[in-house]
């Protein structure tokens, strides 16, 4: 046979199965028991693309959870119940708290990164040891934070030079400083949040030329700003956000260009139970403008009676799975 007619052959049979492929490496790891020199363990072990479950449990961290690798962290059972806290330096219920941060993700590739479903808490700045209190902090990475619950930490979300990064269907709260803050990179898309009560909710700006998508967000009750843009080259589209009773006003002065892609309001979310929405919310699918094509706003799709109606334990973890 032929050179030519070889290789036919062998084309063939890849394309039928009769050769098996080997595909491009992927596995599975487990941990669990709020073990976190486990989970640092499990996340050094892992290769890139490797996905990391991670069991019920409090893990409680000094210096937080670095990951030099395109790994998909996910919670087994949502943020209800792993959570991803300071190391215990805390005074009192409620701190202040000190010297730790979440997950500081970084390895300088397009590779895809996910973090999902974890509480992440009270992440605070340590002046001794430098920690800067970050739920999430990616430098030169690509990827998506989505289905967790951020509170009491000085900075929920922080990205600079990250490329392609999506924020989606997170709780973030009470932080000390930003709920969000994209310094630089080329892209983000921030959609389905819920930032409330943050100092400033989101800030957006730096040196290099972003392009930030803002979509079916409340954005509400900060203390200071409730979005915050600087730099001539950041360009921030609006589309059905609720942008309400932020302290000191919810679009501040800034060189920033605005695209308002339509659908945005500025209404009371009448929130209940805990950031859900009240049935007559405006920010439920059934009542966001015609724009939205019956899209809700924020993280949580669930409406509630205040009154009446509570929701069961079991609905609000099925929210995350």
């Amino acid at each position: 046979m032929s050179n030519p007619s070889k290789a036919l052959v062998l084309i063939l049979a890849v394309s039928l199965g009769a050769i098996p492929i080997r595909a491009a490496h992927s596995a599975t790891w487990h941990v669990g028991n709020g073990d976190a020199a486990a989970l640092q363990q499990t996340i050094n072990s892992a290769q890139g693309g490797d996905t990391v479950i991670v069991g019920p449990g409090t893990y409680n961290t000094a210096h937080g959870f670095s990951v030099s690798k395109p790994l998909h962290i996910i919670s087994e059972k949502g943020p209800s119940e792993t959570i991803i806290a300071n190391h215990g330096y805390c005074v009192g219920v409620g701190g202040p708290c000190y010297g730790s941060f979440g997950f500081y993700v970084y390895y300088g590739s397009p590779d895809k990164f996910t973090i999902s479903g974890f509480t992440i808490r009270d992440h605070m700045f340590d002046e001794v040891y430098g920690f800067e209190g970050w739920g999430v902090c990616i430098v030169e990475a690509s990827g998506t934070v989505s289905n967790n619950i951020f509170t009491h930490n000085i900075w929920g979300i922080y990205a600079g030079e990250a490329p392609d990064i999506v924020i989606e269907n997170n709780l973030i709260q009470t932080t000390n400083g930003y709920g969000i803050y994209i310094g630089s990179g080329e892209s983000a898309e921030i959609r389905f949040n819920t930032f409330v009560r943050n100092f400033t909710n989101i800030r957006l700006g730096g040196s290099t030329t972003l392009d930030v998508a803002l979509q079916n967000n409340i954005i509400a009750l900060a203390n200071w700003w409730g979005m915050w843009v600087d730099g001539d080259s950041v360009t921030v589209t609006l589309s059905c956000n609720d942008i309400w009773s932020n302290g000191r006003g919810d679009y501040p002065g800034s060189s920033a260009s605005y695209v308002d892609a339509g659908g945005n309001i500025s209404l009371d979310p009448l929130f209940c139970d805990g950031y859900y929405l009240h049935q007559d919310s405006p920010c439920l699918g059934a009542n966001t403008p015609a724009l939205c094509n019956g899209d809700h706003i924020g993280c949580y799709p669930v409406a509630c009676e205040v009154s009446t109606e509570k929701q069961s334990w079991g609905k609000i973890k099925s929210i995350f799975r």
